[in-house]
């Protein structure tokens, strides 16, 4: 009778961290001074992330986020979308219109392992990702089936201001960056199969540790 949501809260937060916390990474022995922790290719991804793919912008500091809210106008038809229009993100919280389409930074750690990505899950792979990262507007001018824009003015707006150009990675480079971010995987990602479950609450399988690339 004594329980409230501050426990629940308290209680999930604990095992987030113990179950969840990764500080045993590659990237952490190479920057402990294990030089040979990580490949030339990783190094060259490395370069990539804090240079021209502007990734560390967002994804900052020791969990590679900065827990602030941004807009990469993903496409809205994932298998994770369960709303009858257009998910308008930070916004639902807010009603603050700078809010529309901004979806958290996530993590990164172990994010060769958390396949789908994007808030619904509309990106497969992580390279599908990264693509998304390096020309966000890509799809800014398509149409539906029916001639109608797929894209009003607002979410034209919303697409954050780093991105917005494009970043004119090379397949390489998008390479690079995905061989770097293999290098954030944490010995825990072992246990995973006995925490994550098969499937998230609105029924979206998670297939992480089957379809990383």
């Amino acid at each position: 009778s004594e329980l409230s949501i501050i426990e629940v809260v308290n209680a999930i937060g604990h095992f987030e961290k113990v179950a969840f916390a990764t500080r045993n990474a590659p990237w952490d022995d190479y920057l402990r001074g294990d030089r040979q922790a990580i490949s030339a290719s990783a190094k060259a991804g490395a370069l990539v992330f804090f240079g021209k793919g502007k990734c560390a912008t967002c994804h900052s500091g020791p969990l590679f986020s900065d827990f602030e809210f941004h807009s990469l106008a993903v496409r809205q038809i994932g298998p994770g979308k369960n709303i009858s229009s257009d998910d308008l993100g930070r916004y639902h919280v807010t009603a603050d219109e700078d809010d529309l389409y901004k979806f958290r930074t996530p993590p990164l750690r172990n994010v060769t392992l958390s396949a789908p990505y994007f808030h619904d899950g509309v990106a497969v792979t992580l390279r599908a990702a990264i693509r998304h990262h390096n020309d966000p507007l890509n799809l800014a001018d398509s149409e539906f089936a029916d001639g109608t824009h797929s894209w009003n003015i607002g979410k034209r707006k919303s697409v954050s201001y780093i991105l917005a150009a494009g970043l004119n990675l090379t397949d390489t480079e998008i390479n690079q960056l995905v061989t770097f971010l293999k290098t954030l995987e944490d010995d825990l990602a072992d246990l995973m199969p006995e925490i994550v479950p098969v499937s998230v609450p609105s029924g979206l399988p998670v297939a992480a540790l089957f379809n990383s690339e």
